[in-house]
């Protein structure tokens, strides 16, 4: 289920694993996990932690983003 929802998102979504994240964005010192845009070169927070932990069922997780993307 969750892949097809990332697949229908029609924007580019790449998953990194803590040190991934931490060897590509030494200096980024941004609270895992997250769901981050890349804006101009810039990370930008879309999904913070605080939100993505509040949901206890893909069920809820799928609605928080396609509520972020709807823009509500």
């Amino acid at each position: 289920e969750w892949k097809k929802v990332v697949d229908n998102l029609h924007i580019p979504v790449e998953f990194l694993h803590r040190d991934e994240f931490r060897s590509r964005y030494p200096g980024e010192r941004i609270d895992l996990p997250v769901a981050l845009i890349v804006e101009d070169g810039k990370l930008n927070e879309f999904v913070g932690k605080n939100e993505i932990n509040a949901c206890k069922t893909l069920e809820q997780l799928i609605k928080l983003i396609e509520g972020k993307l709807a823009g509500s």
